[in-house]
């Protein structure tokens, strides 16, 4: 809750020398603490609770669409559901163990994961069936991108997947020009992400954090952590 107190004390976003958080933390992604500090700016008082509320609200937006044809006469599937719904977050862990505990600790890795599968679901319902579709897609992929280093990772990979359903469902009537339009149209709110966050870093002449987000989460370094923690007994 470092950054989204700072931004409430100041008003002003957290970068340069004038900024309250270190420099290290002045290239992460702001999409998260810009959400909270908006929630936080209608009280009078900061409140540390009022970003679980915000981190609840966000991962209800992402599930509720699921809900969408439950209707009353499903009331037996309420309690099931809902236990379901309660238990989702606590799948998408990080190497902290306990401190990735979605309702303990204030990590992104429980949104990042919530946000992904959101996206990806969209991506393989038909994202460019029409205009409202488009823009709730290119919508994700944004914040995806904006919200972690590694969020840039999965929205390339849902872009990706996105187009390559649309081929296959429209195979052998698809022009080459209606092809680069759908890649166009996945690609630009990823590169608009990177590119704006990338250029308010430079005026106030922060480093970014290429080794993050440039690289789009992945090192040698995170792999073979990774793969040691898989492997190990």
């Amino acid at each position: 809750g470092a950054v989204p107190k700072a931004l409430y004390t100041t008003h002003a976003l957290q970068l340069g020398k004038d900024a309250l958080i270190f420099g290290n933390m002045q290239p992460y992604p702001p999409g998260m603490p810009l959400l909270v500090y908006f929630m936080e700016a209608l009280s009078p008082t900061f409140s540390e609770g009022y970003i679980f509320v915000v981190y609840g609200i966000f991962f209800g937006a992402m599930l509720l669409p699921a809900l969408r044809n439950l209707q009353w006469k499903h009331w037996p599937w309420i309690l099931p559901l809902a236990i379901l719904m309660a238990y989702v977050p606590c799948i998408f862990t990080s190497h902290g163990g306990d401190f990735a505990w979605f309702y303990e600790s204030l990590f992104i890795d429980p949104v990042l994961g919530i946000l992904a599968g959101y996206t990806f679901f969209l991506s393989a319902t038909k994202p460019f069936a029409s205009r409202f579709s488009v823009y709730r897609f290119g919508a994700a992929l944004l914040v995806l991108t904006i919200i972690k280093d590694s969020g840039a990772m999965f929205a390339l990979l849902a872009a990706m997947n996105a187009v390559i359903l649309y081929a296959m469902d429209n195979k052998g009537r698809m022009k080459w020009k209606n092809g680069v339009c759908k890649v166009i149209q996945v690609l630009m709110p990823i590169a608009a992400g990177y590119g704006i966050w990338k250029y308010m870093l430079s005026i106030y002449g922060v480093s970014s954090n290429e080794a993050g987000f440039l690289r789009l989460g992945l090192s040698w370094e995170s792999i073979t952590a990774m793969w040691k923690e898989l492997t190990q007994k």
